[in-house]
């Protein structure tokens, strides 16, 4: 067998399945922003032995690794599961369940992170790079300095979906699929809009669950005492907690729960599509044909876009200066004051 370093490890869209088949949970630790996969393992104490399903004489094991955003490995963690003590790494049986979940990799597949996966950044993209930096100075900022991750096609399906790019600010990295694109203005306008929220993070202006620093505990808590109706004051009584750093976590989870129900509405996804409107036309392409592309484009995805929307599109492409200038201006007061309560609204009016 070749000799596997974790470090280089990559899932694949294949393996993460087959690993589902073979009894591995998944979960989303989001206040790390990583992935962490487990499994029960039944062991013999005695003989070491390692077992799959239940056997006589043996404990429970719980073996578990974690990766990025990307699937790429991170570490690997062994613990039993009746106390919770952890299996040491440097131990016999850590050196065995080591090596188990090593061969989990082999049987089921991956990539090399060192030689299979391709890394951008924005001087890659000579038009997308020009407008930026003429942008960047508009912000007041120097341009950011965000590398570009492109996914294999069937890992982006298997955990983006339908969507087309992703800026992530706790890795401050663009995520994209590594697919050929039928137009290169249409994928160049993609990375201005995710470099817009590269912008964004820079300015100050978009939070990542990382930034704040609790526990996965902890942000359960907090959010299940907020639904149950204790105010911001008694949760930082409660958890013991400074109370910025709640209104920071509400208004992180806030936004994330607004991508379902306001998405094209939200202020700094608004300005980051109205950018790249913006930069559509910059390329020279009429407003009239970005606006009939963006709506049949967004329409051909099978996307419910009422009138409303079609609405939005249509100011964000007619009316880009006036919108930007007005998200901005916005955004600066949050900056003095960037803590809002739950409750309080931060939408841009865009109707």
């Amino acid at each position: 067998m070749e000799q596997i370093i974790l470090s280089d490890v990559i899932l694949t869209a294949n393996g993460l399945n087959k690993l589902r088949m073979r009894n591995w949970g998944r979960s989303f630790l989001y206040s790390e922003e990583n992935y962490m996969f487990w499994k029960n393992l039944w062991i013999n104490p005695e003989t070491l032995d390692i077992y799959e399903s239940y056997t006589p004489k043996t404990e429970v094991a719980i073996v578990s690794f974690s990766t990025n955003i990307f699937l790429k490995i991170l570490d690997m963690h062994f613990s039993w599961k009746s106390t919770g003590m952890r299996i040491n790494e440097d131990t016999d049986l850590g050196e065995l369940l080591s090596a188990y979940i090593l061969l989990q990799f082999e049987r089921v597949g991956y990539r090399s992170f060192e030689k299979d996966i391709k890394f951008k950044n924005i001087y890659d993209y000579k038009y997308c790079n020009n407008y930026i930096l003429e942008r960047c100075q508009f912000y007041g900022i120097d341009l950011p300095d965000t590398p570009i991750y492109l996914m294999a096609a069937d890992l982006w399906d298997e955990l983006m979906g339908e969507t087309h790019a992703a800026f992530y600010p706790g890795y401050n990295v663009i995520i994209a699929p590594d697919i050929k694109w039928s137009s290169k203005n249409w994928s160049d306008s993609l990375l201005v809009h995710e470099f817009t929220h590269a912008i964004q993070r820079k300015k100050g202006w978009l939070l990542s669950l990382k930034d704040i620093k609790l526990s996965n505990l902890d942000v359960d808590t907090a959010e299940a005492l907020l639904d149950k109706g204790f105010t911001i004051d008694r949760i930082a009584d409660i958890m013991q907690l400074d109370i910025d750093i709640l209104k920071r976590l509400f208004g992180i989870l806030d936004r994330k729960k607004s991508y379902i129900t306001n998405y094209f509405e939200m202020p700094l996804e608004v300005l980051a599509f109205t950018e790249q409107f913006k930069f559509l036309q910059w390329l020279g392409i009429p407003a009239s044909k970005v606006s009939d592309h963006v709506i049949s484009y967004m329409e051909s995805l099978e996307f419910s876009l009422p009138s409303r929307n079609k609405g939005l599109f249509e100011r964000m492409i007619q009316e880009s200066d006036k919108i930007i200038s007005q998200i901005v201006a916005e955004q600066e007061v949050f900056n003095d004051n960037p803590l809002p309560s739950r409750n309080e609204t931060t939408a841009t009016d865009t109707s």
